[in-house]
Order: structure tokens, then sequence, then C-alpha cells
């Protein structure tokens, strides 16, 4: 849905790099798509797109883009909102087990559904100074609320067809919610030598997740179980026509925390469990590339 959300005019290129290393990517990510859009030199005024769609199930989407382009600043909105109906991913299903040894088998039946409330987009702008310097600036957010819902029914039986244990499983997901914003800098400074290019490069993200999930057991017979941020740097360098050195340093500082608690009705005592996690990344590039032909 997030590429859908893009025009296809603005995009100039796509590029597959499967091999990204730390100019990219300070830790070394498989693989990613560079998207490359237009500069839309030449568009003045405000041009966007509005787009929507629903199925048989009762999913909507709706989406919009909008772009301006006023002097030397450049603005692009886009956002989506997406609702997917609980119809959409309902599925029942059965299992059935025979234990050759033991002449014993098991049933499993239930059905099971999850709804969701989607909301994402983003907000970009650049400045052209002058030929020389440009600044760009862009936030982005993402989040949804979940509602799944689990109904299971859970059968055990002897040789003799005699009912050895049966209970029935009901888990729903009342506060499952998850929610990610962040924000990006660039300022870039090309010299008089042309392709000679420093650029310099601040991202700010930050994650919260919520879950909630209640699992309630009726019907019991002979119950088996017992209760008990990055910085960036990059300079480009050419020299005549066919050489071009590049160099940059990134640093990474990433924060992560949680809590998650254990509410249990009865004698079993609650649970509660604190994480904490930091972790620092540096990383450098050298490169030298040589075009002929």
């Amino acid at each position: 849905d997030i590429l859908k959300a893009i025009p296809a005019s603005t995009i100039k290129r796509i590029e597959v790099i499967t091999d990204p290393g730390a100019k990219y990517d300070a830790e070394g990510t498989t693989a990613i798509l560079n998207i490359v859009m237009m500069s839309n030199t030449k568009l003045q005024g405000v041009s966007g797109n509005v787009n929507s769609d629903v199925n048989t199930h009762g999913s909507v989407r709706l989406g919009t883009y909008l772009t301006t382009k006023v002097g030397k600043l450049t603005t692009s909105v886009n956002y989506n909102y997406a609702n997917q109906n609980k119809n959409q991913t309902e599925n029942y299903r059965e299992k059935a087990y025979n234990y050759v040894k033991t002449g014993e088998h098991t049933h499993e039946y239930g059905k099971n559904s999850t709804g969701a409330t989607i909301h994402f987009g983003n907000i970009n702008a650049s400045y052209e100074i002058d030929s020389l310097n440009l600044m760009t600036a862009s936030t982005n957010f993402f989040g949804y609320k979940a509602d799944a819902k689990t109904q299971s029914t859970n059968e055990r039986w002897d040789k003799n067809n005699q009912l050895i244990y049966k209970f029935n499983n009901d888990m729903t997901t009342p506060g499952y919610s998850y929610l990610n914003l962040g924000g990006r800098f660039d300022y870039q400074h090309k010299t008089h030598l042309d392709g000679e290019v420093l650029t310099l490069s601040y991202m700010l993200a930050a994650t919260r997740s919520h879950t909630t999930f209640h699992q309630s057991y009726s019907n019991m017979v002979n119950f088996p179980v017992s209760y008990t941020s990055y910085d960036q740097i990059d300079y480009v360098r050419p020299f005549g026509k066919h050489h071009k050195i590049e160099s940059g340093t990134k640093y990474i500082l990433r924060y992560n925390n949680s809590t998650s608690l254990m509410d249990y009705q009865g004698t079993t005592p609650d649970m509660e469990s604190k994480f904490k996690h930091n972790a620092q990344v540096a990383a450098a590039y050298l490169s030298y590339i040589f075009t002929a032909g």
C-alpha cells in the first residue's frame, strides 16, 4: 500500500542494491530498494491524486498524494487510511490426529479472524538555497490497531472412544497497537567542481507497541494443564572524467525498552518482566569508481 500511494509519474527509476555496504546501511542490510524521484524542476503550482478501493469483504482503503512547488520550495504530503474487515481474514480450521501405538485420537477445530485500522503517511520538503546548496526535511508515521479473535475446541479420546479431556480456548487482543514516528534532515553542498558533493544527514525514529490479550478456558473436562538514531556524513570527489572517490561515516544510537505484565486470576502469582537494550553502531566506507565507455 505504501508503494501504491506513490504516483508513477513522480518516479524516475528504481534501483535494486543487493550489497549496499556502509554507505547505505551501517548494519549491513541484505538488500535495499532505492527509489529515485523526479526533480520536478519545471513543476509550478499544485498537483496530486486521490485513490480508494473497497472489496467484497467490506475492507476499505483511502489515500491522497499532494505535491506543490513555489519558487525554490517543494513540498509533498502523502496520507493513507485502511480498514481491514474481520470477514477478510476469517477462516475455519479442523485437525485430527490418530496415535497408532496407543489407539488414542485428538480432534481440534475452531475459527479465527483479525480486524485492523491502519494509518500511514509522510511529509517532505526541500528548499534550494542556491545552485550549490540544498536542504531537505521529512517526517513519516505508520500505525495500526488490531482486533484478533480465536475460538478453538480441543478433544482427546482413548482407543475405546472414552473422553480423556476436553476444553474450549478463546483468545482476544483488545489492546494491540503499533506506532512508528520518524524524521530526517539532509544538507547537500556542491562545489564548483562538477560532481563534488558533501552531504550531512540526521535521522530520528521512535517505535511504540502495546499488546494486551485475554485468554480464557471453558467447558473443561480433565483439563490437561496445571495453573502454576543515526548521523551520517558523505563526500564525493571526482577526478577527471573517469575517476571518482566516495567516502563517508555513519553512527547509529538505538535504545529499546519494554515492560511485560501477566495478570492471573486465581492463586497463581502475577508476573512482571522488564527489558532494556542499548546498541551503538559505527561504520565508515571508502570507494574508488572508474567509469569508461
